[in-house]
């Protein structure tokens, strides 16, 4: 079933998140997540205009929720947007653009916003 969502991104708020990698198959070609537990199917995007800038952060790639799966029940808001969060940061671990480290929980707003992802 094809879903309509709002996009979602990271931001200062949200600057963890927890994941089993397990539940997550990659399509890196399309850019698309999909979150088995759920059938969640996201699209990852980046804003067009910073690349012609040449200056990316995380802040600048969102998901999307395209699709769920046959028989699957939309979830609340809340947990899409935490899968959609974990969609972006996965994706970009995973194609090489970020790579995990273990961080302080209290990491501050401006830290977080210049972190760069590419």
């Amino acid at each position: 079933m094809f879903v309509i969502y709002d996009d979602i991104r990271l931001d200062a708020s949200h600057t963890s998140v927890t994941a089993n990698e397990s539940e997550w198959a990659i399509n890196p070609k399309n850019w698309i997540m999909q979150h088995g537990p759920t059938g969640m199917v996201f699209e990852i995007t980046i804003d067009r205009e910073k690349i012609d800038t040449g200056s990316v952060t995380i802040l600048d790639f969102s998901s999307t929720l395209r699709a769920i799966s046959d028989g699957e029940v939309l979830p609340p808001p809340e947990q899409i947007e935490e899968l959609g969060r974990t969609a972006i940061v996965l994706f970009l671990t995973a194609t090489g653009h970020v790579r995990p480290i273990a961080v302080d929980a209290d990491i501050s707003e401006e830290t977080f916003r210049n972190a760069h992802a590419c």
